[in-house]
């Protein structure tokens, strides 16, 4: 797909050796994620794209406008005055498609969003919308009417990986400042990349110094936690919630509650089912026999430590001789005298 551990190359396609040659033409069809071009950098008069994170390839549509689709630019957050949903313009296509990204869900007065506005599934600006979005310097409003939706939000799980040289990099997980190879560009004859589009936020960096830049942000994290399965004295099975931390422990099932039969272990995040760690505990439930055998062991164990007791006690028990010396014994002969 092109992707290297340090640029996003162009992608090939290649005959396997055991394959036949084809006579006619191949048609191949690709999906693949766009690389829009969206920021201005005043300094090189040119359009430049931005970093790539978990919200490029999430809560993003493109809409077709009616009226006003030139006048919004990036960073302009637009709100649609029927679905209450706003979002933050990324670019605009050449057929004048606009891209929204960070779909969120906006209380709305008048046409504007207001409210402390929340981040959720499903979302999506719809055709009735009639969109706006007020300038807080100019207190100038743009608005134009969304005459087609295309939802281009991915599921987390189908977030691709990138396959490097010495591991795996979910691009779920990361912030990807590689720079990308300009479209058109082939490879010449020294086997050189011509022309490379770096991404605006990095674009003072040499690529050789990308390992020593220190990137500021602000995350949240998640913490594991274990549960407690167990079951009642009415025969109900119940879960019995722990408390999450760095380094999180089972809560406790008392006897009143019920007997515990699995500990449920939850990683931070927990990505798939496959993750979770189920521990079952081992409730061993004795017959009469069984309680038989055990008091037999136990009074031949008791048995054989009151003679091992006796026979050391002998053995350390000092013996002298006529010189005040310890005697050598040959043999011990132990007898608690109880029957």
């Amino acid at each position: 797909n092109g992707q290297r551990d340090r640029i996003y190359d162009h992608a090939t396609l290649r005959l396997k050796a055991d394959a036949p040659v084809p006579n006619g033409v191949c048609l191949a069809l690709v999906d693949y994620f766009s690389h829009p071009v969206s920021r201005t950098d005043a300094s090189v008069a040119t359009q430049l794209p931005s970093y790539f994170s978990v919200d490029s390839y999430q809560h993003t549509e493109d809409l077709t406008l009616v009226g006003g689709a030139d006048s919004f630019s990036y960073g302009d957050i637009i709100t649609g005055n029927v679905s209450g949903v706003s979002g933050k313009v990324y670019g605009t296509k050449a057929d004048g498609t606009l891209q929204i990204i960070d779909l969120i869900s906006a209380p709305v007065a008048n046409g504007l969003p207001t409210g402390v506005p929340e981040k959720a599934s499903n979302l999506h600006f719809v055709i009735t919308d009639h969109i706006n979005h007020l300038n807080t310097v100019s207190l100038a409003v743009k608005t134009a009417s969304v005459t087609g939706v295309t939802n281009l939000q991915i599921a987390y799980v189908n977030i691709p990986e990138h396959e490097g040289l010495s591991r795996n990099y979910s691009l779920r997980d990361v912030v990807d400042y590689r720079p990308r190879r300009q479209d058109g560009d082939i490879w010449k004859a020294n086997s050189t990349i011509e022309n490379v589009v770096v991404p605006l936020d990095c674009e003072s960096f040499n690529m050789d110094q990308y390992p020593g830049a220190v990137p500021s942000y602000t995350m949240n994290a998640y913490m594991g936690r274990i549960d407690s399965v167990y079951i009642d004295k009415f025969r109900k099975i119940k879960r019995k919630q722990g408390i999450t931390a760095t380094y999180p422990v089972p809560p406790v099932i008392k006897e009143r509650e019920g007997m515990a039969v699995f500990q449920v272990m939850l990683p931070p995040y927990t990505f798939s089912h496959s993750h979770v760690l189920v521990r079952p505990i081992k409730n061993r439930r004795y017959t009469v026999k069984d309680i038989g055998k055990i008091d037999e062991r136990v009074k031949l164990l008791e048995y054989y430590v009151a003679l091992n007791s006796l026979e050391r006690a002998a053995k350390d028990r000092p013996i002298l001789d006529g010189d005040g010396l310890d005697r050598f014994k040959n043999g011990i002969l132990t007898d608690n005298f109880n029957e």
